[in-house]
C-alpha cells in the first residue's frame, strides 16, 4: 500500500470528527464543574485562575514545541481569538452562577447554529440544501428547549434577563471565534492558538479580578485546577479539528451539548426538565443525526 493510498483510507473528515467529540466532552465535564464552584468565587477571579493554571499546564509543551513564528503573540488571529475568548469565557461563567446549568447549556447552544450562520457569511463555505433544513429544525429544537427548561417557569426578572443576554453574548463570541479560527488559524500550531489565547485571558482576568482572587479557598482551586485540565483538552482538540473539517460540520456535531446537558443537569444538579425541553431535545438530537449522515455521504465539503 502506498502513502498516498494509505492517507485516501483516513480522511480528514474522519480524525476531525474524533477530536470533535472528545472536545465535547471535556467541554460538558469543564461546565459541570464551573456550576460547581457556584458563586464562592468571582467571575473575575474564575476566569484569572482557569486560564492561569491552563496557560502553566501548556507551558512544557509550549517549550519543547514551539517554532519561532509559535512566539509571536500579536499576530492578528491571537488578538482576535483573546478578545472573543474574554467575552465568551465571561459569559460562561456569569451565566452558570446565575442561572441553571440545563438554561445555560440551552443559550450556548445557540453558538452552534451561530457558527453556521457564520461560516457561511465569513468563509463562504456552501450549505447543502438538507442540511440547511434540518439545521431549521435544530433550531426549533432549541426554542421549545429553552421555553420548557427556562423561559416558562423563572419568568423574566431583570436579573434572569440580564444574565441570559450576557451568556447569549459570550455564545456569539464563541461562534465567531470559531469561525475565525477556522478561517484565519491554518498557518498557526494548535497550541500556539490556545496557549497564546490562555495567557492573555489570564493577564486581563488579574488586572479585572484585583486582591479577590488571591482569596480563593484551596478546596475551590483543586476545582479550578480540573476546570483548567479539561478546558486545555478542549481548546487543543477544538482548534485541531477545525483544522480539518468544515465549521458546519463542527456546529452540526457540537448539536449534542444541549441533550448531554439536559440530562446533566437533571442527574447532577436535581433539575427537573419540561416535557417540552425533553421534545425540543430529542428533534435537535435526531436533527444532528440525520445532518452526520448527510455529511458522511459527502453532502459537506470539508
Amino acid at each position: 500500500m502506498t502513502p498516498s493510498t494509505s492517507q485516501r483510507t483516513t480522511p480528514p473528515l474522519f480524525t476531525g470528527t474524533h477530536m470533535l467529540f472528545g472536545a465535547l466532552v471535556a467541554g460538558l465535564l469543564m461546565d459541570m464543574l464551573l456550576k460547581q464552584l457556584g458563586t464562592s468565587v468571582a467571575v473575575w477571579a474564575t476566569v484569572a485562575w482557569r486560564w492561569t493554571l491552563g496557560a502553566l499546564m501548556l507551558l512544557p509543551l509550549v517549550m519543547v514545541m514551539f517554532d519561532r513564528p509559535d512566539w509571536q503573540a500579536w499576530r492578528p488571529i491571537h488578538v482576535m481569538r483573546s478578545a472573543l475568548n474574554l467575552i465568551g469565557t465571561y459569559g460562561l461563567v456569569f451565566g452558570l452562577q446565575k442561572l441553571s446549568f440545563a438554561l445555560v447549556i440551552t443559550i450556548f447552544f445557540a453558538e452552534p447554529l451561530l457558527t453556521l450562520l457564520l461560516a457561511t457569511l465569513i468563509g463562504r463555505q456552501p450549505l447543502h440544501v438538507w442540511q440547511l433544513i434540518f439545521s431549521i429544525l435544530g433550531l426549533a429544537g432549541v426554542g421549545l428547549a429553552t421555553w420548557g427548561d427556562g423561559w416558562r417557569t423563572g419568568s423574566f426578572q431583570p436579573e434572569v434577563v440580564l444574565a441570559a443576554s450576557v451568556a447569549l453574548a459570550g455564545a456569539f463570541a464563541g461562534a465567531l471565534m470559531t469561525v475565525v479560527t477556522q478561517v484565519h488559524g491554518r498557518g498557526c500550531s494548535s497550541l500556539s492558538l490556545v496557549f497564546w489565547t490562555a495567557v492573555s485571558a489570564a493577564l486581563v482576568g488579574w488586572w479585572q479580578a484585583g486582591p479577590c482572587a488571591w482569596t480563593v479557598p484551596a478546596a475551590d482551586l483543586w476545582l479550578l485546577c480540573l476546570v483548567a485540565g479539561l478546558g486545555c483538552v478542549f481548546s487543543l482538540l477544538w482548534v485541531a479539528a477545525l483544522k480539518r473539517v468544515a465549521a458546519r460540520v463542527a456546529a452540526h456535531i457540537m448539536y449534542l451539548t444541549l441533550p448531554l446537558g439536559a440530562l446533566a443537569g437533571w442527574w447532577v444538579f436535581d433539575e427537573s426538565p419540561h416535557t417540552v425541553s425533553v421534545v425540543g431535545s430529542v428533534s435537535v438530537f435526531l436533527a444532528v443525526l440525520a445532518v452526520n449522515r448527510l455529511a458522511a455521504r459527502g453532502g459537506t465539503q470539508a
